[in-house]
Order: C-alpha cells, then structure tokens, then sequence
C-alpha cells in the first residue's frame, strides 16, 4: 500500500488528465507510478518525458531500454519496476532463464556485443554513482556510439534509477 494517495484517473485535471490519457494509449494502462509522481504534475511530466526520450531515437534497441530499466531495478530492488521490465522483455521474447542468469550476472544479456557492452556500462554508472573514466567512454565510442547515443542511454540509467527510489521511498 503506498504511503501517501495515487492521483486516481477520475481525479486528474488539466495536464495530468492530458499524461494520463497519453499513456492510456500508449501502454493501455495508466502505470502506478505515474499516478503517484501525478501528485505533482511537474514531476509527473519530467518522469514521464524522462522514459519517453528513449523511444524517440532509432540507435539504439528498445530491448536495450528494457534491459537497462531491469537491471536498475534488480539493483534498487524496486519490484514494481523488476515485474512490468520483466514483463516487457517476456513479450518482446526473452526467456525466464535469460532473466535470471542477468539478475546474477549482467554479462549474460541476450544482447549485440556493441549494445551489451553499454548496458555494462550503464550499470555500472548506475551501481558506482556515475564513476566512469575517460577511457571507458572512449571504448564505447569505438563501438560506434555517438554522443548523443552515449548521453541517452547514460540519461535512461540514471532516470530509471531516481524513479525506481522514489517508487520505493513511497512504499508503491
């Protein structure tokens, strides 16, 4: 039970009625979470836009985006964003083996050399509070990444990881 109310969709006026309704239609649900961060609708919005970004770029994989919102919720134990990432990836056909030998070793993900050496990356920023070097970046880069790709990605980790506390600080 949350510790404090969900804004509930009967209730939302204004520009959380608009995010509510965006996201009806483009998840089929309006999620816990954002009826908890639509207490206020500044920050309902931010969140929102914060996961929204990802699906806006063609570089990388939204297989990618799910493992990486996985993972940072393995590492904040945040169930809520463990079950709906885990059921993201299930429908986009990865396997319940797949899922748990990442939970225990990351290296294993299913995913392109170049794409799983930045999740690697992203997690460890994520579990490290940001500590990377110059030449880790460098070797991203070597894969192809751009900037922009390495910021997005970087961007997604760490905004996953700031929603996933927040959900849990709240008891959701």
């Amino acid at each position: 039970m949350p510790h404090i109310d969900l804004i509930e969709p009967e209730q939302a006026e204004g520009a959380v009625a608009e995010l509510f309704k965006t996201a009806q239609e483009v998840f089929g649900v309006i999620p816990k979470p954002l009826q908890l961060f639509a207490n206020n609708p500044s920050v309902a919005e931010a969140v929102f836009r914060g996961f929204a970004l990802s699906m806006e770029q063609t570089n990388l994989s939204q297989t990618f985006f799910a493992w990486l919102r996985y993972l940072t919720a393995n590492h904040t134990h945040c169930t809520h964003c463990i079950d709906v990432n885990a059921g993201i990836l299930l429908e986009m056909g990865v396997d319940q083996r797949a899922l748990a030998a990442a939970r225990k070793d990351p290296g294993t993900v299913p995913l392109p050399r170049e794409e799983k050496a930045l999740l690697l990356a992203c997690i460890e920023m994520v579990r490290n509070q940001g500590l990377l070097d110059k030449a880790q970046i460098d070797d991203l880069k070597r894969y192809g990444f751009s900037d922009a790709d390495l910021v997005t990605a970087f961007h997604h980790g760490a905004h996953s990881h700031a929603v996933d506390l927040t959900i849990n600080a709240f008891g959701l």
